[in-house]
């Protein structure tokens, strides 16, 4: 398998053990933490390019994923990483490749190639150099917005099926359906990272409208009936790509309608409490 050499990432990895914690005000690129109010989250794209798909954090906060597309056909994942007391970036990780995503632990991220415009999901896994070259992680079913929780266990968004678990058991895999109210939706998902609670986008049926609700894993792991995240968050035509910070803190989504998208971010951690209780 190839190996990404990338000299930044390389010396971040060098310094892993003698590196201090991120300074507080130093986290999420030094932008200023939102509230209740989403707002921007400033991310620099090429010329011509548009933000795309998820963001990802690597769980010491020291490295910011994300995406960028033209014209629906060429994409890239490019990231920022703080060392020696500044952010340095944005840097190119890999063409071709968009919508990363970190396991819990932050050693394998998954990504989605598209080919004829249907996605399919990757892993690069990350080494004394940098990351490996994306591999295809799964050549039988499509999977869409794959991700690993810290159980161990494996989600996707399967065709026909909605969010699915995977069960991996040597050479057999199975797919199991969250099934309704799971199994009706448009991809675009996140999952904790201790399975307890879905953010993801349903069509409202007001013009094709997508909006991010979520939905709570019961003791009998069947879920809670979804529930928007209300009208505040949902603020764009389009409220899509959802990620939550490891600290399940902060929310981030894909917020977009005909002028354009950006990336929005909102404190997520009150309204987590406010929405499991009703």
């Amino acid at each position: 398998m190839k190996t990404i050499l990338n000299p930044i990432v390389f010396l971040l990895l060098l310094n892993t053990g003698f590196a201090q914690t991120i300074p507080t005000k130093s986290l999420y690129l030094g932008q200023t933490p939102p509230g209740s109010t989403p707002k921007i989250f400033n991310l620099s794209v090429d010329t011509g390019y548009g933000l795309t798909e998820r963001v990802a954090i690597s769980p010491d906060g020291k490295e910011i994923y994300y995406g960028e597309v033209l014209n629906e056909s060429i994409r890239k994942t490019k990231y920022y990483s703080y060392s020696h007391g500044a952010w340095n970036g944005p840097f190119v990780l890999f063409n071709d490749f968009d919508a990363p995503a970190l396991s819990a632990r932050g050693d394998t991220m998954f990504l989605l190639h598209f080919q004829n415009h249907t996605p399919y999901s990757y892993f690069s896994v990350r080494n004394d150099t940098g990351w490996t070259a994306p591999s295809k992680f799964w050549k039988g079913i499509n999977l869409y917005y794959l991700q690993k929780t810290n159980t161990g266990n494996y989600y996707a968004s399967v065709e026909n099926s909605g969010i699915s678990k995977m069960v991996i058991n040597n050479a057999d895999t199975a797919f199991y359906s969250l099934e309704a109210p799971m199994n009706n939706i448009g991809g675009d998902f996140y999952i904790s990272r201790d399975d307890s609670f879905i953010i993801f986008t349903k069509q409202t049926g007001d013009n094709y409208k997508m909006d991010l609700f979520i939905s709570f894993r019961k003791k009998d792991a069947t879920w809670t009936y979804p529930k928007s995240l209300g009208s505040t968050i949902n603020n764009s035509f389009y409220n899509v790509a959802p990620y939550v910070t490891s600290d399940n803190k902060y929310l981030f989504f894909i917020g977009a309608d005909t002028k354009g998208s950006s990336i929005y971010w909102v404190q997520i951690d009150n309204i987590l409490d406010i929405v499991k209780d009703h």
